[in-house]
């Protein structure tokens, strides 16, 4: 039993493939205070910076709207007036609208990334069971979500009488100042005390971010039995050999090819085996199969040969035996070493002729295959 229990601990870390099951399913590290912060201080600096801007756009869009053609009353053409001022305000908005969009999109993937998962949003029932919500509301989340609340009570009603405590007399001059300059002082001092708000909040963001990444990384943790469950779940799928099986075909087949041009010989059959003879008579006790292929591989092994000036035979039998009983890299077996041998031998003769040395030889046809060789 106790080893059963130590074994269901969650005490390691998730593997590349837990975590990305679990971007799948939208479990991903957010901070709602984070985007919160975020677009409060970009609001509360917009305020501050285009408050004069926005100040003077809505008086004259009051003030139009307050000047009423008379004849306008008693028919619909007062209504395509409001109606116009609201589009125009409106308008007048739409920078400060996008700029808290943008801030809220990219806050909000700055943690965990982009991840869209229908699952995410799908309603569950398993919401609406009581004691899983008292769970919630007792759990570790829910008693950071009672710590932030508090902690944002605290700090909200240290910095508004920090604020009052600084603009206290300049908030009772305001009374004794002109409309329109009561007007903007009271929108500055206003501006003042939303920044001061807004960064009160980032002590909060400060604790939250990295509680959200622990909580996070904590749930995706997985058990050494959970990790074998995966390991045997994966290698056990079908799809995933054959992938795997392709792609180190794919490999070898490319470094295979690679090797070609160092043949000495390309044994053919001749257009559907060919095999790549290298003989290196200080180094090799044999010569060495380079490479092999039949049909569209074969045809590649003879186009790489020709690019490569690589002398190209035709011996069906021999290519053949070779192809059946030789590995790519492996020596030729001794039943073979002969009439490998008689085609080198062919070979080097050949390149002496075309050298201008010696008269032009001829392939002894009898390469005596063994009959436990031939395929």
């Amino acid at each position: 039993m106790a080893e059963d229990s130590s074994a269901q601990e969650k005490t390691e870390e998730a593997t590349p493939h837990r975590i990305q099951k679990a971007r799948e399913k939208g479990q991903i590290a957010r901070s709602k205070e984070l985007v919160t912060t975020a677009m409060l201080i970009f609001s509360a600096v917009l305020f501050l910076i285009f408050g004069e801007m926005m100040l003077e756009s809505s008086k004259e869009l009051m003030s139009r709207g307050l000047l009423i053609n008379p004849s306008y009353l008693n028919d619909s053409r007062m209504i395509f007036q409001l109606v116009e001022l609201f589009v125009n305000y409106l308008i007048s908005m739409i920078p400060l609208f996008v700029v808290l969009i943008v801030v809220a999109i990219f806050s909000s993937i700055a943690l965990g990334g982009y991840v869209f998962s229908w699952e995410a949003v799908a309603p569950k029932i398993s919401k609406l069971n009581p004691i899983s919500g008292f769970g919630r509301m007792f759990g570790p989340k829910g008693f950071m979500e009672l710590v932030k609340a508090l902690l944002k009570a605290i700090l909200v009603s240290v910095f508004a009488w920090f604020f009052l405590y600084i603009y206290m007399d300049d908030i009772f001059k305001i009374s004794n100042l002109p409309f329109e300059t009561a007007i903007e002082e009271g929108l500055y001092m206003l501006g003042i005390l939303f920044i001061l708000l807004s960064s009160s909040m980032l002590l909060v963001t400060l604790i939250d971010v990295p509680f959200q990444l622990y909580n996070t990384a904590k749930e995706l943790r997985m058990s050494m039995q959970d990790i074998k469950d995966e390991y045997k779940e994966i290698e056990g799928k079908p799809e995933v050999k054959q992938k795997r099986r392709q792609l180190q075909m794919k490999y070898a087949q490319g470094r295979m090819l690679q090797d070609v041009k160092d043949a000495d010989v390309i044994i053919t059959n001749p257009t559907h085996y060919a095999v790549a003879v290298k003989y290196d008579q200080e180094n090799d006790e044999a010569p060495i199969v380079l490479a092999k292929g039949v049909d569209y591989l074969a045809a590649s092994i003879r186009t790489i040969a020709a690019a490569n000036d690589v002398y190209i035979v035709e011996a069906p039998p021999l290519a053949r035996s070779l192809y059946h009983h030789v590995e790519v890299q492996e020596e030729v077996p001794h039943q073979l070493f002969i009439a490998v041998a008689k085609v080198l031998a062919y070979v080097y003769q050949l390149k002496a002729y075309e050298a201008g040395m010696g008269i032009k030889p001829t392939l002894d046809n009898n390469l005596n295959i063994p009959a436990e060789m031939e395929k």
